[in-house]
């Protein structure tokens, strides 16, 4: 997940904007989320799964498991003198951490923390990654505050919403895109994968609409060969109008109609996922969704 869309100045006048509710809602899961990865990856190195009440509360869990504890985690977007290992090495990325037997705490980089709490380069990457994974879903969320973007369906009143979720819409911030994607897999959870439905639901998912402007710039590529389509999608240079032309392709043709084509709808599905890691425009995304979507239950 990769957003350039908005510079760190306008995010964090997104941020700047929010309510003091919601500043502190947004910051307390930012961090809650850091110190769940860090739990799950020391959770791999002891061959443990956790519970879902265990994820929870990761403070708690990590007292009771782990010999070492995540504090903090900083980046500082370049090598800052201000922000220094315990070696007294300028670093960008910061961990702290505290081992709980000795209730010692640290600030390191990523070469001590290895040495330190004795976790393997791939698992430090591992963790690396999440808690950048973490900031992103934070930039996500301001991004979309600034689009002034709503859930795109309706949510029926019976659904049984996870928690996350419904505290994240009461507090009134948008959700992230996978919380997204596992609403919609609830409200179509007990429809069997790519069924032949000619009718469609009451929930009509509706991307994000482009500009007239956007628009205007792309041609029509409504009779475009679908061949060309999927390799657009599985080299991730897709743009809308090809990734709409797409998605109504395979809705309109049966999967038979589709081997006949020489086309496989995991395939398509597969390249849908991939081309969402290293995608931000909103609206491209949310048709990207729906290809996902309708490949795995039938209709989006």
């Amino acid at each position: 997940m990769t957003l350039k869309k908005y510079s760190s100045k306008q995010l964090n006048e997104a941020y700047g904007s929010l309510s003091a509710q919601q500043k502190l809602f947004l910051d307390e899961e930012v961090i809650r989320g850091k110190k769940t990865n860090w739990l799950n990856i020391w959770a791999k190195k002891l061959g443990r799964e956790l519970t879902e009440e265990e994820l929870i509360n990761p403070d708690q869990s990590m007292q009771k498991y782990l010999e070492w504890r995540l504090i903090g985690y900083e980046d500082s977007l370049r090598v800052n003198p201000n922000t220094k290992c315990e070696c007294g090495r300028a670093l960008r990325y910061r961990y702290t951490v505290e081992n709980i037997k000795t209730n010692k705490t640290y600030k390191l980089g990523i070469v001590h923390l290895q040495d330190h709490t004795g976790l393997s380069p791939e698992l430090v990457k591992s963790i690396s990654k999440g808690l950048e994974i973490i900031d992103l879903e934070k930039d996500e969320i301001l991004t979309k505050v600034i689009d002034e973007w709503t859930i795109p369906f309706e949510i029926t009143p019976k659904l049984e919403i996870p928690s996350d979720i419904i505290n994240q819409l009461v507090i009134g911030l948008p959700l992230l895109d996978r919380q997204v994607a596992r609403l919609r897999k609830l409200i179509y959870g007990s429809v069997k994968p790519r069924t032949k439905l000619r009718t469609r639901p009451r929930f009509k998912f509706e991307p994000i609409k482009e500009t007239s402007k956007e628009v205007e710039k792309t041609p029509d590529l409504t009779n475009a060969d679908p061949h060309f389509l999927i390799e657009r999608l599985r080299t991730g240079t897709i743009n809308s109008t090809e990734a709409k032309s797409l998605l109504h392709f395979i809705e309109s043709h049966r999967t038979e109609d589709l081997k006949e084509h020489q086309l496989d709808l995991d395939d398509i599905g597969r390249y849908a996922t991939h081309a969402l890691t290293k995608i931000s425009d909103p609206a491209l995304r949310g048709i990207l969704i729906d290809i996902e979507n309708f490949v795995q239950y039938g209709f989006y």
